[in-house]
């Protein structure tokens, strides 16, 4: 039925809805006891409307409140009942009590003032639930409800799919709904996950993030949508341990694919791979700390010849014994004669080079 006058209840007087919408678009006064009782599947429908007195539904009924609708008094959600407060509704309430196994429902929509205020005190339990009309960046906020006072809390939260959500929900969508009660405000918060963005890992939902597998199996992973090698480890499966400290031994850095890439510097020094750069590589003096090359001998200057302690080398090899091949620099730079790889040239007239070859 609808009402669009005014209904005036007195004493122990009450309007019960069962099983059927009362739509109310005037006004409801209660007077002493009396109560707007909805329950058994019934639906209260209050557009616009003023309701004074004691207002309660249970039992598999709700409340749907549209257009500013005002319940001056109190507000009861009992077991099963509903109280359905969407942006729109801008729903006033005098005192507000929702029971365990009853329900709020509210859409989620940053861009509109809370739908729900409770002038006096909001005795909250019972469960949460947000309709989403389209899918959350992780991390949205947004005002649900203000009160003056407040005892108890939601005793969970949790979100549904508003019909023609856009852009649309993807059914694999993690998304968890965390409360805020901060100075007289609810403000409900969103972690969204989406699984297929987590390259090797897994959704939480708790925290809306993707959570990197880390095991010898799948590798060690890290970043935010666990695309990166975790610290210390390479590889394109990231299941290569390398730390430059332990495995270089403090001569070299770990290289992409986990193995090392030792200091070649007279600096430094030069020093060899292959004992992951713990002995001088070759030609070089360890009583140098191989910052110095060892004295020439004919046999093991490779691809030169012995000018007093020094290994000439032969176009086209560098390094002490020669035995290294010099990069082909393209005709933008020249061989290093240590190390064998390209000094770049870099000035405008022909141009800014850089890499190995």
């Amino acid at each position: 039925g609808t009402s669009s006058g005014k209904i005036v209840l007195r004493a122990e007087g009450s309007v019960a809805v069962k099983r059927r919408a009362f739509v109310v678009t005037g006004e409801v006064e209660g007077v002493g006891n009396a109560t707007v009782r909805a329950s058994e599947g019934g639906s209260l429908v209050l557009e616009g409307a003023v309701v004074r007195g004691r207002t309660f539904v249970d039992g598999t009924a709700s409340v749907v409140a549209k257009k500013n609708a005002t319940v001056s008094g109190s507000l009861g959600v009992g077991a099963g009942g509903v109280l359905d407060a969407s942006w729109r509704s801008r729903l006033v309430v005098g005192e507000l009590t929702v029971q365990s196994g009853g329900s709020v429902a509210a859409d989620f929509d940053r861009g509109h003032p809370s739908p729900l205020r409770v002038n006096g005190m909001a005795h909250l339990g019972g469960k949460l639930v947000l309709r989403l009309h389209g899918l959350p960046l992780n991390g949205a906020e947004s005002l649900l409800m203000t009160y003056g006072n407040r005892s108890g809390s939601f005793e969970n939260a949790a979100w549904v799919r508003a019909p023609n959500a856009n852009p649309p929900i993807p059914s694999t969508a993690v998304i968890s709904v965390q409360q805020k009660y901060v100075s007289g405000q609810l403000w409900v918060k969103l972690s969204v996950c989406l699984p297929e963005e987590c390259k090797h890992g897994s959704c939480s939902g708790a925290e809306g993030q993707c959570v990197c597998h880390r095991d010898a199996e799948r590798g060690h992973w890290a970043g935010a949508s666990c695309a990166d090698c975790a610290s210390d480890w390479y590889g394109s499966t990231c299941q290569t341990l390398c730390r430059a400290g332990a495995n270089c031994s403090g001569h070299g850095v770990c290289g992409v694919d986990g193995h090392c890439k030792c200091d070649k510097s007279t600096e430094k020094g030069f020093w060899e791979p292959a004992t992951g750069c713990g002995s001088c590589a070759a030609g070089w003096d360890p009583s140098h700390n191989c910052t110095k090359q060892l004295q020439c001998q004919a046999q093991t200057c490779i691809n030169g010849s012995c000018a007093g302690d020094v290994c000439v080398c032969a176009a086209g090899y560098a390094g002490p014994r020669c035995d290294i091949r010099c990069q082909d620099c393209h005709g933008r730079g020249s061989c290093n004669n240590l190390t064998g790889d390209c000094d770049c040239v870099s000035n405008n007239s022909t141009g800014f080079w850089s890499g190995r070859d």
